[in-house]
């Protein structure tokens, strides 16, 4: 399969140029083909005997390239090395596009192979202007694992608890399910992500391993997680900051930090990575996709009561979830595909004018029998634009819109 991206599952392929080892960080060059023309529309009921057919403007360049079959916004991968600067597309002899190749400097990333596989399976659904041309009876089986930012807690308010696990419609895996039901594309959806997850736990209700994974199929397509969180112990952090000085802060969140960095970093005990391994191990054909966490504090901002932390703890908290993003990154290299989220929480965290994360609510009209179940969780905004959203910037990053 040299000079491809192999993609798993039933996502259409995407040919890539012959690119150096992703982790050696190389630059590599590459042609992207661009829309220059497109011919007359082939009915969805004309008969295609053999899909696709490309031609290019050098005798046998298209070769080893006849597989391509993504499509919608004429992108394709061309190797630099091709000496093709035309590609055709015919189907039933009527030319659908015409492109012209343009030369693009990429980094090769780990998680490029992943990344375009989201981006083939979920372009439709994200909303990002492609039109897919997969398979009409390309059915998606996917499931949904991980904690409460998994879950979806605080998706239906601070004060609201679903069931013993907290998961709600608002939660990003509804979301992404919601989105393939409705282009057609799901096949089947299990979401057994519970508040409080972890990796492993001696409650065997609140593991991902084995309860979580129990849910996993052969024919699993996508596999979503978020985790780690819960096992770097940065709940209870959080509790302890609110009622402890900033050395005491500072303290607890070096314990939780030299915790993490033994269990869940490459070079400790390698939780995350082993976790990765296995669901590969029950689902092989399945792309993993494994979103990070937001940092939760505008530390600048003066909203100490709010908080209940002060800027000084807020700037901590946040310098360890960064620290958290890490870890699941380092640990999806080479296993899964990473999205990181923090970003699109920027001007949207607690202490801003526009929060997308629960904090701690105060003052008139809350009582303070009231429990505040998703403090410290995304809203249905900080849901809906910080994580489901997220997948655009994995299809944008890598030229595919």
């Amino acid at each position: 399969m040299e000079g491809r991206c192999a993609l798993k599952g039933n996502a259409p392929r995407v040919c890539f140029g012959p690119l150096a080892d992703p982790r050696a960080g190389r630059t590599v060059p590459q042609r992207f083909c661009t829309r220059s023309r497109v011919g007359p529309t082939v009915p969805p009921e004309a008969e295609i005997p053999s899909g696709p057919q490309y031609s290019g403007d050098t005798s046998g360049a298209m070769g080893r390239h006849t597989e391509i079959t993504a499509a919608g916004n004429c992108r394709r991968a061309i190797p630099a090395r091709s000496p093709m600067s035309e590609l055709m597309e015919s189907r039933a002899g009527i030319m659908t596009e015409q492109c012209e190749a343009h030369r693009r400097e990429i980094r090769p990333r780990s998680l490029i192979c992943g990344a375009v596989a989201v981006a083939a399976a979920f372009t439709t659904a994200m909303g990002t202007g492609a039109t897919a041309h997969a398979q009409p009876d390309a059915q998606v089986h996917y499931v949904a694992l991980g904690d409460s930012y998994s879950a979806g807690v605080g998706g239906d308010g601070i004060f609201t608890w679903a069931g013993p696990c907290g998961r709600t419609d608002k939660a990003y895996p509804e979301l992404i399910a919601n989105q393939l039901r409705e282009q057609g594309q799901l096949g089947s959806f299990d979401f057994p992500a519970c508040a409080a997850a972890t990796i492993t736990n001696g409650n065997a209700a609140l593991a991902v391993d084995p309860t979580q994974l129990a849910a996993l199929q052969r024919d699993t397509s996508y596999v979503t997680i978020t985790i780690g969180g819960n096992d770097a112990g940065f709940a209870d952090v959080l509790i302890s900051c609110t009622t402890s000085d900033d050395q005491g802060c500072a303290d607890r969140l070096d314990r939780a930090k030299d915790y993490a960095r033994k269990e869940l970093s490459n070079s400790g005990n390698a939780k995350l990575r082993k976790l990765y391994d296995k669901i590969k191990e029950k689902s092989p054909r399945a792309t993993e996709i494994v979103f990070g966490y937001p940092k939760l504090f505008d530390p600048t901002a003066d909203c100490d009561s709010d908080a209940l932390l002060s800027p000084k703890k807020r700037q901590m908290l946040n310098d360890a979830a960064e620290l958290l993003n890490q870890l699941v990154a380092e640990a999806a290299q080479g296993h899964a595909t990473f999205v990181p989220v923090d970003q699109r929480f920027e001007n949207h965290r607690i202490c801003s004018a526009d929060p997308w994360i629960w904090g701690y609510l105060s003052g008139e009209g809350y009582s303070a029998q009231e429990i505040q179940y998703a403090g410290f969780h995304p809203n249905a905004a900080g849901y809906r634009h910080g994580y489901f959203e997220a997948l655009n910037d994995v299809v944008s990053e890598l030229g595919l819109r």
